[in-house]
């Protein structure tokens, strides 16, 4: 079984059962393609990859995790996979915020990042500065930009991050609430 091309160039799924997948994108960082001045960009001649600015922090930034599972054939099967931490997705989602068909997804991956990592958003702000060591400008920048730009979309409880929340959970007025005053700590802890 291999991955299969969809209807986003630099995006593959592979079926696992009839219900469930896995969809795998292909990123890259402007920097690194120079001479190409649009969104997607040939890597070979069957493989695209979207031009993403800051992709490369959730290689700087990241963990190793352990998964394991049931494979189709029943055999089970254990592999490390390097995954991106608090400080690449913040910094990732932050900048995605604004995207017309993932808002809902955008602002709820934020809520769940920053308001439950480590338990709370005090420790999930915690966590991210133990990771984030100030030093390179351009990831400075990069950042200070991400969580400037989730401060605006979570400024209040009608905000547009928190009301992005709400309809994620299908209009959900406590989410509503409880996802700006996650962010809001979050936000406060981190500065």
């Amino acid at each position: 079984m291999s991955f299969l091309p969809t209807a986003n160039p630099f995006k593959f799924k592979r079926n696992i059962t009839a219900d469930f997948g896995i969809e795998l994108d292909f990123l890259t960082e402007p920097e690194a393609l120079t001479s190409f001045p649009q969104e997607f960009t040939k890597i070979q001649d069957d493989l695209t990859a979207v031009i993403i600015p800051g992709s490369s922090l959730a290689f700087q930034f990241s963990f190793e995790a352990e998964f394991s599972g049931k494979l189709l054939d029943g055999s089970e099967l254990s592999t490390q996979m390097k995954v991106a931490d608090i400080v690449s997705m913040v910094g990732l989602k932050g900048h995605a915020l604004g995207r017309i068909l993932k808002l809902e997804k955008d602002c709820y991956d934020l809520y769940a990042i920053c308001g439950f990592t480590a338990g709370n958003p005090t420790k999930a702000a915690d966590e991210f500065r133990l990771r984030f060591k100030p030093g390179n400008v351009n990831e400075e920048t990069f950042i200070e930009e991400a969580l400037r730009r989730i401060g605006d979309y979570f400024r209040s409880e009608n905000g547009r991050g928190p009301l992005a929340v709400s309809r994620f959970y299908g209009t959900d007025e406590a989410r509503r609430v409880d996802s700006y005053q996650r962010l809001n700590t979050f936000l406060k802890s981190v500065q």
